[in-house]
């Protein structure tokens, strides 16, 4: 994948010096970067932190879900998400609001 740190940067709502410096060990991301790069180039913390050579991860649980806690409506959405262009899985993560009162 051809990204700039520009781009990159826009994406995170950081600026470009703030990924030279994660590039280079000088600073460690806050996790919720991490986790916004892993989602943004399709890959697992673990690879991005270099603890996995494995940059997929995917285990399946019962039923061949990949999440075996899910229910079947949130296992189908992730499974979507997952199958998804990277265009269409950032505008998704851009409309999903958390709402803890449910």
């Amino acid at each position: 994948m051809d990204c700039t740190q520009d781009t990159l940067a826009d994406i995170l709502g950081v600026t470009q010096d703030s990924i030279s410096l994660w590039e280079n060990d000088k600073r460690i991301p806050d996790t919720q970067y991490v986790v916004a790069m892993a989602n943004f180039f399709d890959v697992t913390t673990d690879f991005l932190l270099g603890i996995s050579d494995d940059c997929t991860g995917v285990k399946f649980g019962h039923e061949g879900k990949v999440h075996a806690w899910l229910t079947p409506e949130e296992d189908k959405l992730l499974t979507e998400y997952r199958e998804a262009k990277t265009e269409t899985r950032r505008q998704q993560l851009g409309i999903i609001v958390v709402d803890n009162n449910d």
